[in-house]
C-alpha cells in the first residue's frame, strides 16, 4: 500500500513539473513574441498619432535615436540616476540623438527636488501632461509593470530597442551599450 502511494505521488510530481515547465516555456515564448512585436511597431509614429500636433513629439525626432526618461522629482530612484544619464548624454550628445527628461509632476516640486539634491539635468527637462505620460507608457507590455524611472530608447527608425521601468546599474550599463550600437 505504501508503494501505491510513493508511486502516486512520484508520478503527480513529474506530471506536476512538467506542467509547470511547460506554462514557463509557453508564458517565456508569449513574452518573447510580445517583445518581438513591439520592436517591429513604430513608436514615435504611433505616439505622434496619440497625441496630435505636439511642441515635443513631431517630425523633428525622425531620423534620431531618441532617449525617454519619465521621472519625478519625489522619485529617489529617478534622481539617483541623474548623475549617470547626464553621463551619457555628455558622451553621446550630437544631432542625431535627442534626450529628453519628461515628468507629469508640479514643475516648482521638481525643480525643487533636484535644487535640494544638487542635481540637474544637462539635456531637455520638460512637463507633460498626465495624459501625455500615460501615451508613453501605453506601449509598455502585458507582464510589465507601471513605473518610474522608465526609460524608453527609439532608433531611427522610431522602434522602441529599450523599454525599462526603475533604475539599476545593470540598466543604465545596457542603454549605454544600446545607444552605443546605434
Amino acid at each position: 500500500m505504501k508503494l501505491n502511494y510513493l508511486s502516486l505521488t512520484i508520478v503527480l510530481s513529474v506530471i506536476f513539473i512538467g506542467l509547470s515547465t511547460w506554462v514557463v516555456l509557453d508564458s517565456n515564448k508569449e513574452v518573447a513574441e510580445a517583445i518581438e512585436a513591439r520592436k517591429q511597431m513604430n513608436a514615435l509614429e504611433q505616439i505622434v498619432g496619440q497625441l496630435g500636433p505636439h511642441p515635443v513629439f513631431n517630425e523633428d525626432l525622425v531620423g534620431k535615436v531618441v532617449v525617454l526618461n519619465v521621472w519625478a522629482g519625489w522619485c529617489r530612484p529617478c534622481l539617483n540616476e541623474i548623475p549617470e544619464l547626464n553621463e551619457m548624454y555628455q558622451a553621446f550628445k550630437g544631432d542625431n540623438i535627442r534626450f529628453i527628461a519628461l515628468s507629469s509632476e508640479d514643475e516648482g516640486s521638481d525643480n525643487a527636488a533636484l535644487e535640494k539634491a544638487g542635481l540637474f539635468f544637462d539635456y531637455e527637462k520638460l512637463s507633460l501632461s498626465p495624459k501625455e505620460i500615460k501615451v508613453l507608457q501605453s506601449l509598455k507590455l502585458d507582464h510589465e509593470g507601471r513605473g518610474i524611472p522608465l526609460n524608453i530608447i527609439l532608433d531611427r527608425e522610431g522602434h522602441i530597442v529599450h523599454y525599462a521601468i526603475g533604475y539599476s546599474e545593470e540598466n543604465v550599463q545596457q542603454m549605454r551599450e544600446i545607444i552605443s550600437s546605434l
